[in-house]
């Protein structure tokens, strides 16, 4: 018999992801890796498979932990320009915390090489796909008034967040942050019947 396991799966996953997240994947180590988790490597491929195979595990985690968080304000209310305005003033407050610098996970995997990877694809483009339904019924709410075509509406709110999350993952001051946010703000007020 093998020894038993002494680590919490979910736990090492998280701390697994956080290391992705911060470094990327090429950049991470299984040195880095082993340091993060507090496992051996033994241990790292007994438990989780290959370097690859616990990044897919790690993209299935921040899905389930970070984007789930992200979104609840567009998933956990009523389809409305508040329930945007909401999901922008949570996504400025993450944006500002101990993690914005990170950027997005999903993208900064694509940018880094890892696309070749069919799970960073699939998850960057559901999570567009996502926030683009999410927000497309949030703009069918009877209190919204948009002086243009609804899809470029949400073409418009799309292209807000992926600046945002570029400000934060550049290290932006709080101020541009904000300024984003005042903005993005101003125009949803602007739609309000």
């Amino acid at each position: 018999m093998g020894r038993p396991k002494n680590y919490d799966h979910q736990d090492v996953l998280k701390k697994a992801m956080m290391q992705f997240w911060k470094a990327g994947f090429a950049e991470t180590s299984l040195s880095d890796l082993e340091a993060a988790t507090s496992l051996n490597r033994y241990s790292l491929y007994k438990g989780f498979g290959d370097k690859e195979t616990l990044f897919e595990q790690s993209l299935e985690y921040y899905q389930d932990h970070i984007i789930r968080r992200m979104l609840a304000p567009l998933t956990e209310s009523e389809p409305s320009l508040k329930a945007i305005n909401n999901y922008f003033t949570q996504l400025n407050r993450l944006l500002k915390g101990q993690y914005g610098q990170y950027g997005c996970l999903f993208q900064n995997s694509q940018k880094e090489g890892i696309s070749q990877n069919i799970l960073v694809k699939q998850y960057a483009i559901d999570l567009w796909l996502q926030q683009r339904d999410l927000f497309s019924l949030c703009l069918s709410d009877a209190k919204c008034r948009l002086p243009f075509a609804k899809e470029h509406a949400v073409q418009l709110l799309l292209a807000q967040v992926q600046s945002q999350i570029s400000l934060a993952r550049s290290n932006a001051p709080h101020q541009v942050l904000d300024a984003q946010y005042a903005a993005i703000n101003a125009l949803l007020i602007s739609w309000q019947k």
